[in-house]
C-alpha cells in the first residue's frame, strides 16, 4: 500500500493506493516523489476543472502550431498589464512630442502626423496593431508613408518604455521601396541670380545662401550657425555637434568663392556676430526663401544648395572621401558616387567656383 498525502493530490485528500508486489509500490512511490521534486505542489494540487482548462489550453495550443503554455501565459500576462496602464494613442503620441526639445522642423513635421490620426488618436495604444496602421496609410505616396512609419515608430519606441504597450507594432510592417531620382541641383546661372539678388535686396540672407551653395551645409544647420562659427582668417566653417543632423562635428573649408560672399554681406551690414539668418522658426525662412526665389525669378528646389554643392565640388575635386566629409555623410560612398559624379560638366564647376559679387 501507498499512503499519498493530501498535498500530492488533486482533489487535497488522503488517497491509498495498492499494488499486487513490493517492488510495483515502490517504483509508483519514486515515480511520484521525482515528480513532485521536478513540478513542485502545484502539479499535484490542480482542481478538476483546472485540469481540464490546461487540457482545453494544450489544445488550443497545437492548434496554433505551439507548445510552449508557459511562454504563451507570460506572453499574455505582458500584453494584459500593458493594456491596463495604456493611454490613447494620441495622448501618448503629444507626450512624446514634448517629451524633449526638437528641431522645429521635427516638431512641425510630429504636429502634422499627429492631426492625421484622426480616430486613431482615441484608440489605446497597446491595442493598436499593424492591421489598424495600415488602414490609416491607405494610398500615402511611399515617401511621405515611411517618414508617417518612421514617426509612429518613435512614439512606440517611447510607449514601450514606459510600459504603455507590450510591443512595437511597425515592425511587423513593411516600408515602401521607391525609385530615387537625380538629386535637383541649381544651375550656375540660378546661383548667380539668388546670390546678387540676395546682394540687391535681401541682404540679411546672402551669408546664409552662400554658406549653403558654397559648403553644402544643411539649412536647418545652417539656421542653428552663428558668425562665431565661421572662421574666415583660418578658412573653415567649423559646426559643432549640437548643431548637426549626426550629432557629430566637422568643418568645412571656405572656398574663395565663399570667402567673396561672406566679405560681401559683411560690407553690406552683417553683424559678425550672433546667428548667420535672423529667424527663429523654420516657416519664417521658408516665407523669405520664396520671397527671394520669386524676387530672382528662379524655381526653389529642395535642398538644392546641398546637392549642388556636392556635385560642383566632386568635378572639380574628384574626392569621395574628402566630400563624405564635408557633408558629414556615413552613408557610403557609393551612394555619393551615385548621385553627384559627373552630375554637372566641368566647364559648368569652373563656372560655379568663379561666381563673384559683382564690383560696386
Amino acid at each position: 500500500m501507498i499512503n499519498i498525502p493530501c498535498s500530492m493530490t488533486p482533489n487535497g485528500r488522503r488517497i491509498r493506493r495498492f499494488f499486487p508486489t513490493r517492488d510495483e509500490a515502490r517504483g509508483f512511490s519514486e515515480k511520484l516523489q521525482a515528480q513532485y521534486k521536478n513540478e513542485g505542489v502545484a502539479a499535484f494540487g490542480l482542481s478538476g476543472e483546472e485540469r481540464v482548462m490546461a487540457s482545453k489550453s494544450f489544445d488550443l495550443l497545437r492548434d496554433a502550431g505551439m507548445d510552449d503554455l508557459l511562454k504563451v501565459v507570460r506572453e499574455g500576462i505582458k500584453i494584459l498589464a500593458a493594456r491596463k496602464k495604456s493611454r490613447p494613442f494620441g495622448d501618448v503620441f503629444d507626450d512624446y512630442i514634448s517629451s524633449k526639445k526638437r528641431s522645429e522642423v521635427y516638431k512641425k513635421s510630429l504636429e502634422r502626423s499627429r492631426k492625421r490620426l484622426g480616430e486613431l488618436a482615441k484608440v489605446l495604444i497597446a491595442d493598436v496593431t499593424p492591421e489598424i496602421l495600415e488602414t490609416h496609410l491607405v494610398g500615402l505616396k511611399p515617401t511621405y508613408r515611411n517618414s508617417l512609419l518612421r514617426e509612429i515608430r518613435a512614439v512606440f519606441g517611447y510607449a514601450l518604455k514606459r510600459k504603455l504597450c507590450a510591443e512595437n507594432p511597425v515592425k511587423n510592417m513593411d516600408f515602401e521601396s521607391h525609385a530615387v531620382g537625380e538629386r535637383e541641383v541649381f544651375t550656375v546661372e540660378e546661383c548667380s541670380k539668388l546670390l546678387n539678388t540676395c546682394a540687391t535686396k535681401h541682404p540679411d540672407l546672402l551669408a546664409g545662401i552662400a554658406i549653403g551653395l558654397f559648403s553644402g551645409v544643411r539649412v536647418f544647420e545652417i539656421m542653428r550657425l552663428t558668425w562665431e562659427n565661421v572662421d574666415l582668417k583660418e578658412k573653415m566653417v567649423d559646426l559643432p555637434a549640437e548643431i548637426t543632423k549626426r550629432k557629430r562635428k566637422r568643418s568645412i573649408p571656405i572656398e574663395l568663392a565663399l570667402s567673396a560672399w561672406l566679405r560681401k554681406a559683411i560690407k553690406l551690414g552683417s553683424a559678425q556676430k550672433g546667428p548667420i539668418l535672423p529667424f527663429s522658426s523654420y516657416n519664417d525662412f521658408r516665407d523669405r526663401i520664396r520671397l527671394l526665389a520669386k524676387d530672382a525669378g528662379v524655381t526653389w528646389k529642395q535642398n538644392a544648395m546641398r546637392h549642388s554643392y556636392a556635385s560642383y565640388w566632386l568635378e572639380q575635386n574628384n574626392d569621395l572621401n574628402k566630400l563624405a566629409l564635408y557633408l558629414g555623410h556615413v552613408g557610403g560612398l557609393d551612394v555619393l558616387q551615385r548621385f553627384y559624379h559627373r552630375s554637372v560638366r566641368t566647364k559648368e564647376a569652373k563656372a560655379f567656383w568663379a561666381l563673384r559679387p559683382k564690383p560696386v
